[in-house]
């Protein structure tokens, strides 16, 4: 969700700690140390041990900011209009927080830093019910879900199907080649057995190392994009009956044989109604949380200091 701040520049040489000034929403500030803590929390969420490249920083800055932002307008609206934070959420939340703290030996500074998990987890439900008021606005339309229906058909069709059963010579990734080389040949062998004669599902137990093993390989219906790449690209070649050449996966090497195919197929609106029903509440409510969102930042003053943003590593 793009948004455009008006923007303010800072000196070069001005000095730039926690308590310097992000942004301000209305009359409130948003710090450093509380967008630190807010970008910090996403990177480590979002990437392998927080390190990313500086143009996902940049991107990812933007983002936190606007997310920070939005809260902020809910946080003030919801203000406005009397809203009380729940107490007794806030206080069982608080509660299990003693707990961890007590459990890991950190009293000694739990009383100062209780005492802001409180307030915010005060703003959190404050923020919480301003966003499920906008939301619960909005109706479901019985006129327009036929509509929704018709206009979004992938979300309602059962993709095409395949019943396959499955020989799964497994392999350690980090195998040497030579490993490799002999599972591959052993699956060549023994796909020369299957077109002699042999039972598949009888190989699959003697020989294949995925849990379908005891049932004879037989996986049941597996929709198209379930499988690795590779193995779908050798399946959508294969017609029923057809015992497919080995396949190289990271967990091995495989053999497939293709019992039995169906084609896509879009259900009947009388079978999906109250699943299009859902969709469309849940789009639509967000879309209008989005609407909302939009206008108090229409009528809110809303600056930025672009230099102390992409200093914030």
């Amino acid at each position: 969700m793009m948004f455009f701040l008006n923007v303010s520049d800072i000196a070069a040489d001005t000095i730039i700690n926690d308590a310097s000034i992000v942004a301000t929403v209305g009359d409130e500030k948003i710090t450093v140390l509380q967008f630190k803590a807010a970008f910090h929390a996403e990177l480590r969420r979002k990437f392998y041990h927080g390190s990313a490249s500086a143009e996902k920083k940049i991107a990812l800055r933007q983002e936190v900011l606007a997310d920070m932002v939005d809260k902020r307008l809910l946080l003030q609206e919801s203000i406005k209009r009397g809203l009380k934070p729940d107490e007794r959420w806030v206080s069982s939340e608080v509660q299990q927080w003693k707990r961890r703290i007590n459990a890991r030996g950190w009293q000694s500074t739990s009383d100062v830093w209780l005492k802001s998990v409180a307030q915010e987890l005060k703003e959190k439900s404050l923020i919480d019910q301003m966003s499920l008021k906008i939301k619960d606005g909005v109706a479901v339309k019985e006129e327009e879900i036929l509509s929704y229906y018709k206009q979004n058909t992938d979300k309602f069709t059962t993709p095409e199907q395949f019943h396959i059963s499955l020989i799964l010579l497994k392999v350690a990734p980090s195998s040497k080649g030579e490993v490799w080389e002999s599972e591959f040949s052993k699956a060549e062998s023994l796909v020369s057995k299957i077109k002699g004669g042999a039972d598949f599902s009888d190989l699959a137990r003697r020989y294949s190392k995925h849990e379908s093993a005891a049932n004879g390989g037989d996986l049941g219906y597996i929709h198209k994009g379930m499988l690795a790449p590779q193995a779908q690209s050798v399946l959508d070649g294969m017609a029923r009956g057809d015992v497919s050449k080995p396949v190289v996966l990271l967990q091995g090497v495989a053999i497939m044989k293709l019992l039995d195919k169906r084609s896509s197929r879009l259900n009947k609106f009388v079978d999906v109604k109250e699943r299009a029903s859902d969709l469309w509440l849940r789009e639509n409510r967000e879309l209008a949380l989005s609407k909302f969102i939009n206008k108090l930042r229409n009528t809110t003053p809303i600056t930025t200091n672009k230099s102390v943003l992409a200093s914030i590593e």
